[in-house]
């Protein structure tokens, strides 16, 4: 990538790009005729981007809406911040873009990355968590809450709010629908606990869970489903 500087030679900053496009999976023949075929969307690219600042061992990182990158999708980007600082950028490419290179068949997700900020991000050393013996403690939680809030606030909401017994968390659904009201959407989110060095009990669980229940309905006014009468 060129930059003009106005008498010197271009700036010349290190870029990683990424561009996603097409089917997710291989036509096969257990799938049922006159079937479209699931593509690629924005939701991939994020999760290809998350997977690749995880194994680089980068710590808060986290993605906020960008409607002002002029070519991409104004409701289907994003700016991406490690610690707080912005490093690029991830999203859906602009219709008129795609169709100024006649790329409308599909969907064209890309991103761009800051190469020499991500770099200078990697820590020398990192914390790892020792692989647990101990069996985990799986629940869920789903919360109805302002269509507008992003998900990426509530997950970290609840790793935050989970604490040391909180090993994973992950979305796995959203819903937005006639059972819930107008306006709203319900995330349903997968929790794992576990510790590495001994077994957790069910009290220890229900504590944690009822605090992020809780968590979620005092910072989002949102209402747990399945506990609307609490």
């Amino acid at each position: 990538m060129f930059f003009h500087q106005a008498g010197q030679l271009p700036d010349e900053p290190r870029r990683l790009s990424l561009i996603l496009a097409g089917a997710r999976t291989e036509a096969s023949w257990d799938v049922p005729p006159n079937t479209a075929t699931p593509r690629y969307d924005f939701f991939d690219l994020k999760g290809v981007v998350e997977g690749l600042l995880g194994e680089l061992h980068l710590s808060g990182v986290t993605f906020t809406p960008a409607k002002e990158i002029p070519h991409l999708h104004p409701g289907r980007a994003a700016n991406v911040l490690v610690n707080g600082a912005t490093v690029g950028a991830i999203g859906e490419l602009h219709p008129k873009a795609a169709t100024s290179f006649e790329l409308t068949d599909f969907s064209i997700l890309v991103a761009e990355l800051d190469l020499d900020a991500v770099l200078a991000a990697v820590p020398d050393r990192y914390p790892y968590r020792p692989v647990s013996t101990f069996p985990p403690v799986l629940r869920d939680v789903a919360v109805v809450l302002a269509a507008d809030v992003p998900a990426e606030r509530v997950l970290q909401e609840i790793k935050t709010t989970g604490g040391d017994l909180l090993e994973a968390a992950r979305l796995f659904d959203v819903y937005r629908g006639d059972s819930i009201p107008p306006g709203t959407k319900s995330l349903a989110f997968a929790l794992t606990y576990r510790l590495p060095d001994r077994q957790l009990n069910d009290k220890e669980v229900d504590k944690t869970h009822q605090k992020i229940e809780g968590r979620l309905k005092s910072a989002f006014q949102g209402q747990i489903r399945g506990k609307e009468g609490t």
